[in-house]
């Protein structure tokens, strides 16, 4: 085998990176709550393990939403997760 071949071989680091955000992606598409939400978790970065961390009231100012639709996020985000 030849260098040319081990380099075709080798796993890329950016094609790993592509299918964790392929399946982040998916996670938050998964939520049961308004596509607009997704669309905003999607833009700013989230992925479920994030919005896990995140308290309400600081997930509210992130997003710019009221802290109810953050309780809201956090609870489908949770079931989600329990699954």
């Amino acid at each position: 085998m030849n260098q040319k071949d081990v380099l075709y071989k080798t796993p890329s680091p950016l094609k790993s990176m592509d299918l964790q955000y392929e399946r982040h992606l998916s996670d938050i598409q998964a939520l049961p709550i308004a596509d607009g939400l997704k669309d905003v978790l999607i833009n700013q970065g989230f992925t479920i393990r994030r919005i896990l961390r995140t308290k309400p009231n600081d997930l509210a100012a992130m997003l710019g939403i009221e802290e109810y639709v953050a309780k809201i996020i956090l609870n489908a985000a949770e079931r989600h997760n329990y699954k």
